[in-house]
């Protein structure tokens, strides 16, 4: 197909592959180069093998005349031995001592074996003997010519290490990796042999620089991201930058360097950018750690792990990298329960007979605040139909409109307001008892003041979100009215209230995914239009709330 013995193909793609000299081979333990020219075009490949060969002859060069204790076989052997144990460990987390060998590599292990019963005979340790059955396994897997005593001391060392720092630190949730031992950590230093001949191909090879990175992989995927989404992809990506530096090649990012990003932040604070304003990730860090500062959660670290790894998934398709050193990255997270509980009918007792609710409606008469009246809607209006905060925040006047006889609210999406979920899109029956309350009213004085936003004075918080400033000010509410005694009651548990009033109610699940705008998987679920304005105002009033609100309406009456 091609005659350059330099080239091979895989999968469509050409590849740079040749065969060291024995000198170098026996410097690096490595018999051959192998690198992708990223393209499939038999004549591009073919001058680009053709400085590929340029380029490594020079580092050839460089490499007969580095000294010899930094080519060192044995720490490049116990380095990927080292590597592997860790990888595995983020995946398995087990401090198990005969899993320390790959049963699926070495079925047998080594406790039965005769080297093993020899290994004690000679009264070596059970570390000693295992470290030294690892490093022959290793030695013959590799046929590497290295000195096997010196190659079983560092993987005795390691072993040690793994165990009784590493391992248990994991099992507590601390995943930054500090090596203790002395003979592990300068044996799993960069090897300059290495880092040489990784890049011994054309200039190209070494990838574009982290923030050029960043920069094309959010040109194309920023015109389908939510905003929210861009700036959490923003603050993780500055924080990228600021640990590697904007002109750090993404190549150089290794699975060593991906754990210590991650073991920064493990340590990171929360609410670094207002807490330490100006500072460097380390910095913060180091601040944080000598103030005994909180933390940022599992959850968060995921996620800001999630959109690094996102970013390389796209660098390997883009042919940049050759895999993502994020992955399998990710910490381990409390048991998973649901993160919010629903109100109780005493919770919503003192939420809407709290002085602090009636009380200051009752006295607000023609010229109250557009704020106070959202403080007096937005809990009613989510008690009564289960719309999310941010659905509820973001209406428009024209939302709130009739059809077929039946009072709605349309939630859509509208310019910069966007929806969770595809099935968020829906018309919500409104409660007869919102109507009751006036709400319909209210609607009409946002209209002759002229307003789009039915709740006009909505303020953003720091996150661009108008609902996160109001969930804030709710959960302080929430706490004077005595509701709040656990962090799981917020403003998102009148959504968790109505949808176990509707199962109480016996109303369909089909029905109540319909007016929480859920997901429904079901194979009926996809034919036809829905369910008719008019026989989700019917199921929604099956629903008996445990509260009386009449105290309410000559509050409204007088405005």
């Amino acid at each position: 197909m091609h005659h350059h013995t330099s080239l091979q193909i895989r999968s469509g793609i050409f590849y740079y592959r040749k065969r060291l000299p024995d000198d170098i081979a026996q410097m690096l333990d490595k018999q051959e180069i192998v690198r992708s020219l990223r393209t499939g075009c038999e004549s591009v490949a073919a001058e680009r093998s053709r400085l590929a060969g340029i380029t490594l002859g020079r580092a050839i060069a460089l490499l007969r005349d580095a000294e010899p204790e930094h080519v060192d076989t044995a720490r490049a052997l116990f380095r990927s031995w080292f590597d592997r144990l860790l990888d595995r460990n983020f995946r398995q987390l087990t401090s198990d001592r005969r899993g320390t060998i790959d049963r699926a590599k070495y079925p047998n292990g080594g406790l039965e074996s005769a080297q093993w019963r020899n290994d004690q005979a000679l009264g070596r340790s059970k570390l000693e003997s295992e470290a030294r059955y690892i490093a022959e396994l290793i030695r013959e897997d590799t046929s590497a010519n290295t000195d096997l005593d010196y190659l079983s001391n560092l993987i005795s060392h390691g072993l040690r290490e793994l165990r009784e720092n590493i391992f248990p630190q994991r099992r507590e949730g601390n995943f930054a990796d500090e090596i203790n031992d002395r003979v592990v950590r300068e044996a799993l230093e960069p090897i300059k042999a290495e880092r040489v001949v990784a890049s011994a191909t054309p200039s190209e090879e070494t990838g574009p620089a982290l923030k050029d990175a960043i920069d094309g992989f959010l040109k194309e995927h920023a015109p389908t991201l939510r905003d929210k989404t861009l700036r959490e992809y923003d603050q993780t990506f500055r924080l990228a930058q600021d640990h590697w530096g904007v002109d750090c090649p993404v190549t150089s990012i290794d699975k060593a360097s991906a754990r210590d990003f991650k073991g920064l932040l493990l340590k990171l604070p929360t609410n670094m950018t207002q807490r330490f304003p100006g500072k460097t990730l380390q910095q913060a860090v180091q601040e944080c750690e000598a103030a005994g500062l909180p933390t940022i959660s599992a959850k968060t670290i995921n996620k800001k792990i999630s959109n690094v790894s996102t970013l390389f998934n796209w660098l390997v398709d883009q042919g940049y990298v050759e895999a993502n050193p994020f992955s399998g990255l990710t910490v381990k997270e409390p048991p998973s329960r649901s993160l919010r509980d629903p109100f109780n009918a005493d919770h919503l007792k003192k939420i809407f007979s709290n002085g602090a609710f009636s009380d200051g409606h009752q006295s607000r008469g023609s010229g109250a605040s557009w704020q106070v009246l959202e403080n007096f809607w937005l809990p009613l209006i989510a008690l009564h139909t289960g719309m999310r905060l941010g659905e509820v925040a973001g209406l428009q006047a024209q939302d709130l409109r009739e059809v077929h006889g039946v009072w709605i609210f349309d939630v859509h999406e509208h310019g910069d307001k966007q929806l969770k979920t595809a099935s968020s899109k829906r018309q919500v029956p409104i409660h007869d008892t919102l109507i009751h309350l006036g709400l319909l009213k209210y609607h009409q004085s946002v209209a002759d003041a002229g307003h789009v936003r039915l709740f006009p004075d909505m303020k953003s918080a720091s996150d661009g979100y108008e609902s996160s400033a109001f969930s804030k000010r709710f959960g302080r509410y929430l706490e004077r009215c005595g509701v709040k005694t656990d962090k799981r009651l917020v403003f998102h548990s009148f959504r968790h209230t109505i949808k176990d009033l509707m199962r109480e109610a016996g109303i369909d699940g089909s029905v109540q995914n319909a007016i929480c705008g859920h997901e429904d998987g079901s194979v009926q679920a996809s034919y036809g239009t829905g369910y008719s304005t008019k026989r989700l105002h019917e199921e929604l009033h099956k629903v008996e709330f445990p509260i009386d609100l009449e105290h309410l309406i000559p509050v409204l009456r007088k405005n």
